[in-house]
């Protein structure tokens, strides 16, 4: 489903793109075609995804000037140069669960309001939110999973993943917080929602206790991801 967490927008936009310019027998470098998109305003993620990164990427920002007015990437003009999310590796052992709550989906006009209305934010929620996402990226690199867990629930608590979270029905959020509490793994929620996923180890049974407590939260499941660099799949788990 579109408009749920999964980035698809971009997915669609770009392969509409390419799969035109092949038809009409047309070389254009994937580069190009994300010039011409009228994506990565606010995030360069799917971009970065379609020109073949993966693993763990990191949105590098956008920095305007005197610009106090922030949107969401379906509403924002885009650099005139593309801006491609940096690379860095996410653990072999690693897989990512998806679950879907009952959570409201946030598009178009509702979306770019809800950012207009939640930002500018102070510069102390800006510094804890950089600050819980290196920690993060920290956690990955060191394949420190209980590590990674503490940073993640630091990302959902602060900054705008916190307003995010909050804008969603407490289904929602509840399901952030039930699931993490329960098995100690990184648990968050996609973008704006309602998408929740959770980071789990394959040798081990961190898969069975994530089936078990969603089984009891009554969350949908809707698949398993690897997220291994170079796959083509990121990972996205910051904010816009």
């Amino acid at each position: 489903p579109a408009h749920i967490g999964f980035g698809s927008r971009a997915s669609v936009v770009l392969s509409a793109l390419g799969l035109a310019c092949r038809l009409s027998g047309i070389d254009v470098d994937e580069r190009v075609l994300c010039k011409v998109s009228g994506r990565g305003g606010t995030s360069s993620i799917g971009m970065s995804v379609f020109v073949g990164h993966g693993g763990l990427l990191s949105d590098p920002g956008r920095i305007y000037v005197g610009r106090r007015v922030f949107l969401p990437s379906s509403s924002s003009v885009p650099p005139e140069e593309p801006v491609f999310a940096r690379c860095g590796s996410f653990p072999a052992t690693w897989r990512v669960l998806l679950f879907l709550p009952r959570g409201r989906r946030l598009s178009g006009v509702a979306e770019a309001k809800f950012f207009a209305e939640s930002t500018p934010m102070r510069s102390s929620d800006v510094r804890d939110a950089v600050a819980a996402s290196d920690w993060f990226a920290r956690s990955v690199g060191a394949v420190d999973i209980h590590e990674a867990a503490l940073a993640l629930a630091r990302i959902s608590s602060t900054g705008f993943k916190r307003l995010e979270i909050a804008n969603q029905p407490a289904v929602v959020g509840d399901a952030v917080r039930f699931l993490a509490e329960g098995s100690r793994l990184p648990v968050g929620m996609s973008s704006v929602g309602p998408l929740v996923y959770a980071i789990y180890r394959t040798a081990s049974d961190d898969l069975q206790v994530l089936r078990r407590l969603g089984a009891e939260a009554e969350l949908l499941c809707i698949g398993e991801a690897d997220v291994s660099e170079g796959d083509g799949c990121g990972c996205l788990l910051g904010s816009k």
